[in-house]
């Protein structure tokens, strides 16, 4: 990191959070190739896809230490960037996946209805079933908070744009609140059985 005139990385995030804003570009051009090099091994897609996916990983890093929810690491801040965008790269390649990448087994199991609903293909039916019917007895926005968490994987900052929360605190108390009545139904289901 010697290209930005820092010499570890608690140098970076303080300066970032002096208002530092030209370590950000420096920080981004530094890895970037690094970065690309490895992706481009690890995953399918175009120089676009993993161009993207760095610049995401800079762009929550930079936001991160902003807003002081990060103030240090535990790790190298090249690892801390490569794994966000790692993980962002792993996101999109599970939904093109889902979307274009169908063989022969997922064709019949798309033909063949009981190929799809076998019961012992599915060890937790029973469980699955207790835990859609609790869902469809939550309130709206519970349902929606909990789906946008848990099946779509948005994170917190996702889920306070989408529901207009005024804060990150709110989104957690939200999910909080919701988890537990999910959790709630389903231990008085249970109970019943």
């Amino acid at each position: 990191m010697q290209n930005h005139g820092f010499s570890n990385t608690a140098e970076v995030i303080q300066a970032l959070g002096q208002g530092q804003g030209d370590v950000i570009g420096s920080l981004y051009d530094h890895f970037m190739d690094d970065f690309l090099s490895w992706s481009g091994k690890r995953f399918q897609g175009n120089r676009e896809d993993f161009e993207d996916a760095w610049q995401d990983a800079v762009i929550v890093f930079y936001e991160n230490v902003v807003s002081k929810r990060l103030t240090s690491l535990r790790c190298e801040l090249r690892t801390y960037l490569f794994a966000v965008g790692y993980k962002r790269l792993l996101k999109n390649h599970r939904k093109m996946k889902r979307f274009f990448w169908r063989d022969t087994i997922d064709d019949a199991i798309l033909r063949d209805h009981e190929i799809a609903t076998f019961s012992w293909d599915e060890p937790w039916a029973e469980e699955r079933k207790i835990l859609l019917a609790a869902i469809e007895k939550l309130p709206k926005q519970c349902q929606e908070i909990l789906l946008s968490r848990y099946y779509e994987e948005k994170d917190l900052q996702e889920i306070q744009i989408k529901f207009k929360y005024s804060s990150l605190n709110t989104v957690s108390a939200s999910l909080s609140r919701c988890t537990k009545q999910l959790k709630d139904i389903i231990e008085e289901k249970m109970s019943r059985h």
